[in-house]
C-alpha cells in the first residue's frame, strides 16, 4: 500500500455544558459530507486522507443558543484547515482558521443559533489522521418567543414582571437584533 493510502484512524467526541450540569454526547454519527446526528452513539471510523479524499464535513445541531467551538488535532504529516459554516446550505462561512501551516486547528464562534451548523476539515497537504473534538455552552438565560422583532409582534410582560431573552444569535442568516416588549398599565402611574 502506497504510503498516502494507508488507513488512518481517528476519533470524534463532543462535549456539551448547560450551566453547572454537565451533559456528555456526540453530535457526529459518521464520515463524510451532511451525515445524520445521532446523540449518545461514540463511534470510531477507520479512514484515509491522500490526493482524492482531501476534506471531511461534519453536521453539528445545536438544541439552544449558544457558543460552539471545534478543534482538531492531526498527525505531524498532515496540514489541515478548519472551517464552521451554517446557513440553510451549509454555504456561509462563520469561522475559520487557515493562516499558516498547522496539524492542529480551532475555531470559536459566539453567538449561534439553534440550529445546524457544519465542520469542515480540509487537508491542504499530507496525509494522516486527526482528531476532531467540539465544545457547546448554552446561553443559561431562557429565550424569548419570536418573532418579537417589531412593535406589532411585542411580546406581553406583567407590569410587575420579569422575563429574558436573547439577541445577537446568528445562523449565517439572520441576526436577532431586537426585541419588543409590550407592558398594559392596569392605572395610571410609574413604571421603572
Amino acid at each position: 500500500m502506497h504510503e498516502k493510502e494507508k488507513l488512518i484512524r481517528y476519533c470524534m467526541s463532543t462535549h456539551y455544558s448547560y450551566g453547572a450540569v454537565p451533559f456528555t454526547s456526540d453530535f457526529f454519527a459518521g464520515c463524510g459530507r451532511r451525515r445524520g446526528v445521532q446523540p449518545g452513539c461514540r463511534r470510531q471510523r477507520e479512514r484515509y486522507l491522500n490526493e482524492q479524499n482531501t476534506r471531511d464535513r461534519w453536521q453539528v445541531v445545536l438544541p439552544q443558543d449558544g457558543v460552539l467551538t471545534a478543534s482538531v488535532s492531526g498527525d505531524a504529516t498532515l496540514i489541515i484547515d478548519l472551517y464552521l459554516k451554517g446557513g440553510s446550505d451549509g454555504s456561509i462561512q462563520l469561522a475559520s482558521d487557515t493562516v499558516g501551516y498547522a496539524s492542529a486547528r480551532a475555531v470559536t464562534s459566539p453567538g449561534l443559533k439553534a440550529g445546524t451548523y457544519y465542520i469542515e476539515i480540509s487537508r491542504y497537504n499530507g496525509y494522516g489522521g486527526y482528531t476532531i473534538t467540539t465544545q457547546f455552552t448554552a446561553q443559561p438565560l431562557a429565550n424569548d418567543s419570536e418573532p418579537n422583532d417589531t412593535r406589532d409582534q411585542a411580546q406581553a410582560i406583567e407590569p410587575t414582571g420579569q422575563s429574558t431573552g436573547h439577541l445577537g444569535y446568528t445562523d449565517g442568516n439572520t441576526t436577532d437584533t431586537r426585541d419588543w416588549w409590550q407592558v398594559i398599565l392596569p392605572q395610571d402611574g410609574v413604571l421603572t
